[in-house]
């Protein structure tokens, strides 16, 4: 297992035997239900991605974990979530096994915290972040409250 380092996350783990880098962008929401979702993804554009409303083209990936529960004050939360990589044309999803997100401190601008995803015996991810909120983009849209 091997580490990497960004000024606001740091990551580490391995699905399908590869092994995944941190992640460029990390945005959260809480739902009219207070759910905290955290999406986190390669492309450093993902709020304007989300934004776009529009399926981003090229190589990609994407993982997005949010609560069943209430999370407004600090702990550690189960969580469900996926895992969506493109690669190119193709799009391959995967769902976790379990799920965590670890809450340190919230305000209404920042999440501060970490996660991790089992997808499997093997296979994880893992990390810490400083999330801002995606201004203008409501992450729980389509989703059942």
């Amino acid at each position: 297992m091997f580490w990497f380092f960004l000024s606001a996350c740091a990551s580490s783990g391995k699905i399908n035997g590869e092994d995944w880098g941190p992640p460029a962008a990390v945005h959260f929401d809480l739902s009219q239900e207070d759910r905290l979702m955290i999406v986190m993804s390669d492309l450093p554009s993902l709020c304007a991605e989300l934004a776009s409303g529009e399926t981003p083209r090229g190589n990609y990936w994407v993982m997005s974990l949010w609560t069943q529960n209430r999370a407004l004050e600090s702990g550690s939360y189960k969580a469900d979530g996926y895992f969506l990589r493109a690669d190119g044309e193709e799009m391959i999803e995967w769902t976790p096994s379990e799920a965590t997100i670890n809450v340190s401190s919230q305000e209404e601008e920042l999440l501060v915290g970490g996660y991790d995803a089992k997808f499997g015996e093997e296979n994880f991810l893992a990390g810490s972040f400083e999330a801002p909120n995606c201004d203008g983009v409501y992450l729980f849209s389509g989703m059942g409250e």
